[in-house]
């Protein structure tokens, strides 16, 4: 896994993304990408530039780990327990003011020695625009003590953004979709609103 350590090295030099664009010429989609974190591709001369602009190194200016973890989310239910929704007055629409949902969630790992998938259930629940994810690993699962090797391994950075990974797929999965999608058939076109961005919790 590897993140952009931008934000951090702009924030130890009181920058601002609008002055490093007016300085170096790099686009604000690009800095603005890059400050999240997660930029998907980076060109070689915007690293350079960069680094020289910030007087830092490109050890300094990535978090690296030899561990590579995708997330895949094979299901979400919503439960009726503690559900409840009204018509939203601007939409005219019938949004979900509460709920609980409960999903199950994999954990795909590959580091250099080995490479395995852990099962995980999610616990989630909202109120309003505010979503909240409990992830638990099965202990039963027999690549839990791997797991848990390796995420101790992980700088405190990786974690936030596996996290944050974790976090935004769910918030795609269920930003302005029908209820009936996820279980509720007798919730008539009750939808979900679009979500904040969600707190995440390990269960480790």
């Amino acid at each position: 896994m590897i993140k952009s350590n931008l934000n951090v090295k702009l924030a130890e030099n009181n920058l601002k993304i609008s002055k490093v664009f007016n300085d170096t010429g790099i686009s604000r989609s690009t800095l603005t990408t890059l400050a999240t974190g997660e930029p998907k591709g980076i060109q070689l001369e915007t690293i350079n530039t960069l680094c020289k602009y910030l007087n830092i190194t490109p050890g300094e200016l990535f978090i690296y780990a030899p561990i590579d973890i995708t997330v895949t989310i094979t299901d979400i239910e919503v439960l009726k327990e503690d559900y409840s929704s009204s018509l939203d007055i601007d939409s005219q629409l019938s949004t979900v003011n509460k709920s609980r949902l409960h999903g199950t969630m994999y954990l795909n790992v590959e580091t250099k020695n080995n490479k395995y998938s852990l099962e995980c259930t999610l616990t989630m629940s909202t109120t309003k625009n505010y979503l909240n994810i409990d992830v638990t690993p099965l202990e039963s699962d027999n690549n839990y003590a791997f797991f848990m090797f390796d995420y101790g391994e992980l700088p405190r950075e990786l974690e936030i953004q596996l996290s944050t990974t974790i976090g935004t797929k769910i918030k795609e999965l269920l930003d302005n979709t029908p209820v009936k999608e996820l279980g509720l058939l007798n919730m008539n076109d009750d939808i979900y609103p679009i979500f904040e961005k969600p707190s995440v919790i390990f269960n480790l």
